[in-house]
């Protein structure tokens, strides 16, 4: 799904692109969760809400 080969390298450089920038924003997302978490503790985005974000950030592209 991510155009990637076994060994980890991508097949194409925009596909390369649209995954680290997916993963910048996910990122992102978890640490503004994990700073307004009263609790304190890191927050993880489940798989279904990072699928989420993918197609989100596939629709402004």
């Amino acid at each position: 799904m991510t155009h990637q080969h076994s060994d980890g390298t991508f097949l194409h450089a925009q596909a390369e692109k649209i995954y680290n920038d997916v993963e910048a924003r996910i990122q992102e997302v978890q640490t503004q969760l994990s700073q307004q978490n009263p609790e304190g503790a890191p927050v993880q985005l489940s798989t279904i809400e990072q699928e989420k974000s993918f197609e989100q950030f596939l629709h402004t592209y």
